[in-house]
């Protein structure tokens, strides 16, 4: 009775929010050996009914008095699961001249007017431009957000209001500057805000959105001038990934190359974002191809594909899983960190500097596997290796290490010319 009860507990706990894992301790007692009778059992379903929470008629006047009075406001998403809902709410709010829309791959959002890639728009802002960006009203949903610079640039940019939205009521307080928390689903109050007349006459979405405009030929321009590297093996597989995947980005490299990308609508964006380390991330893109006929494809660096390499150790992966191994010989994003890469100590002790192939592994393990290292043989190598088969599927494309951190930098400063 009190099994079935924690395990229907354990369900509904993970389904409400915030959505995620649940761990179940299973204490044994000795003598740990002993054959026992057969034990059946029916877990009994506790159903745990869905509610909305609401705030006070007052509050909410009050709200929508002050997102009115703001003529810098920002919307900055963090992970968030595909919901074409809260897609078309926010796009209506992106037709205010006053609201600014920040979304990241993982955040699954899409429109015409929103700004992808902060990265790549914040390096082109210069520090006397930093008063015309900076916003009056700060709204974040979703979880954790990659970008470092987002969160430096908030941080030391504080807007007057900081606004968190979301049903569970948790203070993330990411920015150091959090005034309100509002325990609503974001769809309900992002609906609640576009029922109002904008009444602000501002050009800050028009700001940001010519900013997006230059950074992104300018990252276009950069990509056509550069050698073999990671960089450019990023946009050649973004570029073949076909419609409709269910992407798997690892960490730590891996998701933050994706970022520099414009998104495409027609894939789907998934990482393990919280700790962010590098243990798992195989592991879960072999659950995610296992619960979906999908094409799943990771993404996923030398160490983090070593470290999780047990996740191959399994009965049930499917055909529909294609692993990218990116191996620049160590943990690259290490060379381009401010800190570890001005340290003596850094190949030994952050990159971990080594020159083992995948392949071993992927033969241990009955996967196919093949291997490139240079453009050309990327762009053939991926023209079929797409295709689901009988068995998973492993492409290792070796890098050059020294010559990616270099590249990566020389990219950011490139983009603070404009």
């Amino acid at each position: 009775w009190y099994h079935d009860r924690v395990i229907s507990e354990a369900f509904n706990l993970a389904m409400q929010a915030p959505m995620g894992p649940v761990h179940i301790n299973v204490p044994f007692k000795e003598p740990l050996y002993a054959e026992v009778s057969k034990v059946e059992t029916n877990p009994k379903i506790i159903e745990r009914l869905a509610t909305s929470s609401h705030i006070d008629a007052k509050d909410l006047i009050s709200l929508q008095q002050q997102w009115q009075g703001f003529e810098k406001k920002i919307i900055l998403t963090g992970v968030l699961p595909m919901d074409d809902e809260l897609n078309k709410v926010i796009n209506q709010l992106s037709e205010d001249p006053s609201v600014v829309v920040l979304t990241e791959t993982t955040s699954n959002l899409y429109g015409e007017r929103f700004i992808q890639c902060i990265d790549k728009v914040l390096a082109t802002i210069q520090p006397e431009e930093i008063a015309a960006f900076k916003p009056n009203l700060l709204v974040t949903i979703g979880d954790r957000v990659i970008s470092k610079m987002v969160k430096a640039f908030m941080r030391k940019n504080g807007p007057l209001e900081n606004w968190h939205v979301d049903e569970s009521g948790h203070a993330i307080d990411t920015y150091q500057n959090l005034t309100k928390i509002i325990p609503l689903k974001p769809v309900d109050f992002f609906k609640e805000m576009s029922k109002l007349e904008i009444i602000v006459s501002s050009d800050y979405r028009n700001k940001w959105v010519d900013r997006y405009c230059i950074s992104e030929e300018m990252h276009l321009q950069y990509l056509k001038s550069i050698e073999y590297s990671d960089l450019k093996v990023f946009e050649t597989i973004i570029e073949k990934l076909p419609a409709e995947t269910n992407l798997q980005m690892a960490n730590s490299t891996p998701v933050r190359y994706v970022q520099l990308f414009r998104q495409r609508k027609e894939l789907s964006f998934n990482s393990n974002r919280g700790t962010s380390g590098i243990d798992g991330c195989t592991s879960t893109a072999a659950g995610a191809a296992y619960v979906n006929n999908k094409l799943t494809v990771l993404i996923t660096g030398d160490l983090g594909f070593f470290y999780d390499s047990n996740a191959l150790w399994n009965a049930h992966l499917q055909p529909n899983l294609k692993i990218i191994v990116i191996n620049n010989s160590g943990g690259g994003i290490f060379r381009f960190i401010e800190g570890p890469s001005q340290l003596p100590e850094l190949e030994e002790f952050f990159e971990t500097k080594h020159n083992y192939p995948a392949e071993g592994i992927a033969r241990s393990f009955n996967i196919n596997y093949k291997s490139c290292n240079n453009l050309v043989d990327l762009k053939q190598s991926l023209s079929n290796f797409f295709e689901i088969k009988d068995r998973p599927e492993i492409l290792e494309i070796f890098t050059p290490n020294e010559k990616n951190g270099e590249i990566l930098k020389n990219y950011f400063k490139y983009l603070k010319k404009q």
